[in-house]
């Protein structure tokens, strides 16, 4: 009868952590409930403890799959051992990504954890670190109570998508090279690197076309392969450069766009950034922010220095409730900086679209256009500015591609 009433107290004290709730974690903490309490040599006190330590290691990003992995194949007084050992990992600030790799091996129970410490704060960063990222970077900061103010959302740096394996020195030799690079670089920290290390340049706006008869001025955003090979880009070349260079390394790769309107307040014209899906969770960043002009927008990754201005550049992981993201905390970030938003949208398409503007003959307003090779499906509109009518209208592109871009996608099937 007692150890029912602990396993029900357990159960309920495991499901309050602020977890995801995916199945590998439910397995995972409703199995580890059942197995301390029937089958460890640990007391009630000691189980506490325990529990813990493993909240701590699954809300640090810790695999959870990986974690559950061991359980089911070990006994629960291995499984303590192995939750111990990631412990000391932590606290000796080991990131959560280095450890995950290093549960992939079979032997990681014989693994000493002082030699790994040794070996992980002895390795040559220099071969990895550019002016904003830090190879060994280790921080989760949480950004509830920093300006601007928004709810849960932190702040974690860019290995947590991922360790690099390629180093500086090799990004430099494959500048210019797009088809090599999206080859090289499978994880953001190596794309990111790429802008730094390649001093990509800046760019002013799109090309733009009108269609006189349709009173439709069309934008042309630069394919990733030409602004690779020009070393040069503005926002929307920038997002079509991650896209290109991480397509097919993580479950969703794509931009986050969002528009000012054009009857409140006075700034115009929009902004597109990247968003990252990663096992379940999102993660935005503006990757402009990495061009050396404008790291002002970014920070170099020392857990410490977001608060100092506009850091749309840093890498936001959302927090997820009852399974789905919350991306309010980062609207609210947006419309901080931006007081006249119309909507933001997450585009899940492979390359940004052409979009366009025209006078609109029903209000007088100006509409945004956006081309109808796009699968309007996927086009998740996330904030709707109520007191904006503004719609996205689908639309044929009637006029001349540009020259330079005819060889590239999306413009080649045009």
């Amino acid at each position: 009868m007692k150890k029912s009433i602990v396993f029900l107290l357990l159960i309920t004290f495991i499901f309050g952590f602020s977890i995801n709730s995916l199945a590998s974690k439910s397995i995972l903490v409703s199995k580890v409930a059942q197995d301390l309490v029937i089958n460890s040599d640990l007391s009630n006190s000691e189980i506490k403890v325990f529990q813990s330590k493993l909240k701590k290691q699954i809300d640090a990003n810790v695999d959870s799959e990986l974690l559950l992995d061991l359980l089911q194949n070990k006994d629960i007084n291995s499984f303590i051992k192995v939750v111990n050992k990631i412990e000391i990992l932590k606290n000796n600030k080991i990131p959560s990504n280095k450890i995950n790799q290093l549960l992939r091996l079979k032997d990681f129970e014989e693994l000493n954890p002082e030699k790994i410490i040794n070996e992980y704060k002895s390795a040559d960063t220099t071969k990895y670190n550019t002016r904003q990222l830090r190879v060994n970077a280790n921080y989760r900061v949480n950004l509830s109570d920093i300006h601007p103010k928004t709810g849960e959302m932190y702040w974690v740096p860019s290995n947590v998508l991922g360790t690099p394996d390629t180093k500086i020195s090799e990004l430099k030799k494959l500048i210019g090279k797009p088809k090599e690079l999206q080859k090289e670089i499978d994880v953001l920290y190596e794309a990111l690197a790429y802008i730094q290390v390649s001093n990509i340049r800046g760019v002013s706006g799109n090309i733009e076309i009108k269609n006189k008869r349709k009173d439709i001025e069309w934008e042309f955003p630069a394919p990733a392969e030409y602004s690779i090979k020009k070393n040069k880009a503005n926002c929307a070349a920038m997002t079509n450069i991650i896209n290109y260079l991480l397509h097919d390394d993580y479950e969703e790769v794509g931009s986050l766009w969002y528009h000012r309107s054009y009857i409140l307040g006075d700034r115009r014209g929009g902004h597109v950034i990247n968003y990252i899906k990663h096992k379940n969770k999102y993660y935005i960043f503006d990757a402009l922010a990495y061009r050396q002009d404008k790291e002002h927008f970014s920070s170099p990754e020392n857990g410490t220095t977001y608060s100092k201005g506009d850091k749309a550049g840093c890498i936001h992981e959302i927090v997820s409730i009852d399974g789905k993201p919350n991306f309010q905390p980062y609207i609210d970030f947006i419309i901080n900086y931006n007081k006249n938003i119309a909507f933001i949208s997450l585009i899940s398409e492979y390359r940004y679209p052409v979009m366009g503007t025209g006078i609109a003959d029903h209000n007088h307003d100006t509409d945004i256009y956006i081309s109808d090779r796009i699968n309007m499906k996927n086009i998740n509109k996330i904030y709707d500015n109520p007191d904006d009518p503004q719609v996205l209208i689908e639309e044929r592109v009637e006029v001349d591609l540009p020259l330079e871009y005819k060889d590239y996608k999306p413009y080649k099937n045009m």
